[in-house]
């Protein structure tokens, strides 16, 4: 999938052209090669405010998905379970709201790169391996991909693991619990 970037009001934590280049890289192999999602970039306050919107935390966090893609609907899927890295069967979106209307639009990878920096400033963590494992996180979640139980947390570590491994990096959470609270 081809990864668009948007930056809005995230200031100078946004990494340059060339680590958004890399980013991009990543998460080629998930989804159809024809696929594209947006990698939305935010300053803390608004990631604090879709946070509260859609999950009820209104704090600023790292990552956060929106998908056009549903586990259940008719006909043939979108994708199968494993293509591209689809962790089941996905269809297009077609209700709600908002329905998808540009089947080829995966959805949006939303990050907030000064939170993401404070944080890892705070903990010792490379910052562009954080960048490198939220858009592969991020990008798996428009995938189907989920980590509410220990089993599916294993399983997208496993696969977040694979992809950043395609690009050289190692897994920054190698070694860690699945359930961390991290990711």
């Amino acid at each position: 999938m081809r990864l668009l970037t948007v930056i809005r009001l995230a200031g100078d934590a946004v990494p340059d052209a060339a680590a958004r280049d890399e980013l991009a890289a990543l998460a080629e192999p998930v989804g159809p090669a024809d696929w594209t999602a947006e990698q939305v970039w935010v300053d803390d306050a608004e990631m604090a405010r879709l946070n509260g919107l859609y999950r009820g935390k209104p704090e600023p966090t790292d990552v956060l998905s929106f998908g056009n893609l549903v586990a259940a609907g008719e006909g043939p899927p979108a994708v199968r379970a494993g293509e591209g890295h689809a962790a089941c069967d996905l269809w297009w979106d077609g209700a709600g709201d908002e329905p998808c209307e540009d089947p080829g639009d995966a959805g949006s990878l939303v990050i907030a790169p000064e939170f993401v920096r404070r944080r890892c400033e705070l903990h010792g963590w490379d910052v562009a391996a954080e960048f490198a494992l939220l858009t592969v996180h991020g990008a798996l979640h428009l995938l189907g991909w989920d980590h509410e139980t220990p089993p599916e947390a294993a399983a997208m570590r496993a696969r977040e693991s694979d992809l950043l491994a395609r690009r050289g990096r190692p897994h920054p959470l190698a070694g860690e619990e699945a359930d961390d609270g991290r990711r």
